[in-house]
């Protein structure tokens, strides 16, 4: 083992089919750890995880289902642990008709060892409740990596992060007690595709961004014509 590597494991009472998926479903893994996750569970695919405010980003590099992943760590933002900078290693073995899970965690530099394994120890016992379909409740571990500077900020620029309410998966992304944002929450607007807000009315069918409205606003607008009233003819001869 590398003597920069930490190291954690727990027991698990559940196989491991379907512990590792608690390492690639995002619904799963956000029953145990983060608010947001976009897994793309293949070599090469991104790992995304929003944790206590910490902008986990990496890549799945190995996948060996149902016994082994390799993934690399890192935190957007982050001049110490930038995104893919550490690599997490996670065996997953059959033991008493349950998994044994063992995850060692290298290349951290040394200020960031300590709060990590504090966090992996406190991780993995919530998985040892959620992966048997229990609830482990609240995340109550510190934000230790909250105060990442963001670089999109510090140049002025401006994200959204939407409001949730009920949890709902759509494709590869999850957002916790929440329905899935059309913004992926990050701190970094160079990972959040930027929202034009189209306002029309029938006065300005293509906005004031220029697109061209519905085909009710072109018709209303566009195509307006003033009426006449019309007269019957038992009504011209009276006036006669």
């Amino acid at each position: 083992m590398p003597t920069d590597a930490i190291t954690a494991s727990v027991y698990i009472d559940a196989p491991p089919e379907r512990v590792y998926e608690y390492f690639t479903r995002p619904e799963a893994i956000v029953s145990w750890m983060g608010e947001y996750a976009l897994l793309e569970a293949e070599p090469g695919g991104r790992f995304v995880l929003d944790v206590k405010g910490a902008p986990v980003r990496g890549r799945f590099l190995e996948l060996d289902p149902p016994r082994r992943l390799l993934i690399s760590w890192g935190y957007a933002g982050s001049g110490q642990l930038p995104p893919g900078a550490s690599t997490i290693e996670i065996w997953l073995t059959a033991d008493r008709g349950g998994t044994r899970v063992e995850l060692q965690h290298r290349d951290l530099p040394p200020g960031q060892r300590p709060g990590h394994a504090s966090g992996w120890t406190h991780y993995l016992t919530r998985l040892e409740i959620a992966a048997p379909s229990r609830d482990p409740g609240p995340d109550t571990q510190a934000a230790s990596h909250a105060r990442i500077r963001c670089p999109g900020r510090a140049r002025g620029e401006q994200t959204r992060t939407p409001a949730v309410s009920r949890g709902r998966c759509r494709g590869s992304q999850w957002s916790a007690g929440g329905s899935v944002p059309k913004l992926a929450p990050s701190c970094c607007p160079a990972e959040i595709p930027q929202v034009r807000v189209r306002r029309r009315s029938p006065q300005n069918p293509r906005g004031p961004d220029g697109l061209l409205g519905t085909k009710k606003a072109l018709t209303t607008a566009g195509s307006r014509r003033p009426t006449r009233k019309a007269t019957s003819s038992t009504s011209r001869r009276r006036a006669a």
